[in-house]
């Protein structure tokens, strides 16, 4: 869904987000089922493309739809957005229709004739006849790791330009967090096994193992807190801090006198032969 609305970012001047209630009948605007589904990627990938954004909603519209959506309380994330440094053109709210300046871009003769392959001749196909119809619950079917590479793209163009200020709106509508690990961590591995992106990974060296968190890769879900109560989840407040990876936790290591792998330094035996012994005891003691 995310390339959909790339290709309709991609094909105007500039881009006007609005609702299926309030988009223009000359299909100019760039339309979500509910401006609620309305995210900061959105926005970042018209950066990337280099076209001004703004966002056209009247309240007494959205008053009387079902959704029951309040723009005022919905949007208010807009102004930690325009007040980023990264931004490079603010992002207005506009009730007027005489205000759009978002409309679809002509192609000259020579684009179009370019346009041979099934991928462009599926968006010429778009131009003139745009069947795709997104369901209301647009916003969860969105998969944050989607989003999360408009996010990165985003973020690797304006790298030098990122301040460290705080943004109240960044966890919630971006889904980022960063991990924090006790001291009672013992690199079990439970976390990183279970993280369905990758973003928590046990690196070995030659005598110590490190618990790595790739913050780019992590989408929030709240799985590994689930495993391992040594797992300390914060909201990130700083654009900054999606880009840098982390070492959670490092442990000294050497061999175990049982089977010869590695183990923690301190323990008797690795995991694996400390949980076999504690079944052998049980079974001897029954």
């Amino acid at each position: 869904m995310m390339n959909k609305y790339e290709s309709r970012i991609s094909q105007r001047d500039s881009v006007t987000f609005t609702c299926e209630k309030q988009g223009s009948k000359e299909g100019h605007d760039v339309v979500l089922p509910c401006l609620s589904a309305l995210t900061p990627e959105y926005f970042m990938m018209s950066e990337l493309y280099d076209k001004k954004s703004e966002v056209f909603c009247d309240s007494i519209i959205c008053a009387t739809c079902d959704f029951k959506w309040n723009p005022d309380i919905g949007l208010e994330w807009l102004e930690d957005w325009n007040n980023q440094s990264v931004v490079k053109n603010e992002v207005p709210i506009i009730n007027r229709i005489e205000e759009k300046h978002g409309k679809k871009r002509t192609y000259n003769r020579r684009e179009l004739f370019k346009m041979s392959s099934n991928e462009a001749k599926g968006q010429i196909a778009d131009l003139f006849l745009d069947s795709f119809q997104e369901v209301t619950s647009l916003k969860e079917k969105i998969g944050q790791t989607e989003k999360r590479k408009y996010l990165m793209a985003y973020l690797q163009k304006n790298r030098d330009h990122i301040h460290l200020d705080r943004n109240t709106f960044l966890s919630d509508k971006l889904h980022v967090a960063k991990l924090q690990v006790s001291d009672e961590c013992s690199l079990c591995q439970k976390c990183s096994s279970i993280c369905p992106t990758g973003a928590l990974k046990v690196v070995e060296a030659k005598d110590t193992a490190l618990l790595q968190f790739y913050t780019d890769l992590c989408i929030n879900c709240d799985v590994c807190e689930q495993v391992c109560a040594c797992i300390d989840k914060r909201p990130v407040n700083r654009l900054a801090d999606i880009l840098e990876n982390h070492v959670l936790k490092v442990v000294d290591q050497d061999e175990c006198p049982r089977c010869r792998d590695k183990k923690n330094t301190g323990e008797k035996l690795c995991e694996d032969c400390d949980v076999k012994e504690t079944r052998k005891r049980s079974l001897l003691s029954d």
